[in-house]
């Protein structure tokens, strides 16, 4: 009986982290371009764009957008607008990728 409590108090958990996780994408917005891209070590040696923008440099998580690190080069720009589960990322030579939250 015990486990099946713990594994659904489990599941519970990770279900509210997500939807936390996923309004805090879903809530961001941000034009700029890549200036790296690098296995941060801090956070389980996830690939992460570090991002120039207008107001500020950040950092974004790529993992969480499919193969986005794949794709992307230090230089290319990077978008996204509020209330979408995606990145666009367009290339110096004007290819663009479009990656979705997982």
């Amino acid at each position: 009986m015990k486990k099946h409590v713990f594994f659904i108090l489990l599941c519970i958990s990770v279900l509210s982290c997500k939807s936390s996780v996923d309004k805090y994408i879903s809530e961001l917005s941000f034009e700029g371009r890549i200036t790296d891209i690098y296995r941060d070590l801090n956070n389980h040696y996830m690939y992460t764009f570090t991002i120039d923008t207008k107001e500020s440099n950040l950092s974004l998580v790529a993992d969480v957008f499919n193969n986005s690190w794949e794709f992307a080069e230090v230089g290319d720009s990077i978008f996204k607008k509020k209330d979408e589960l995606y990145i666009s990322v367009k290339k110096k030579n004007g290819e663009c990728g479009v990656f979705y939250y997982q």
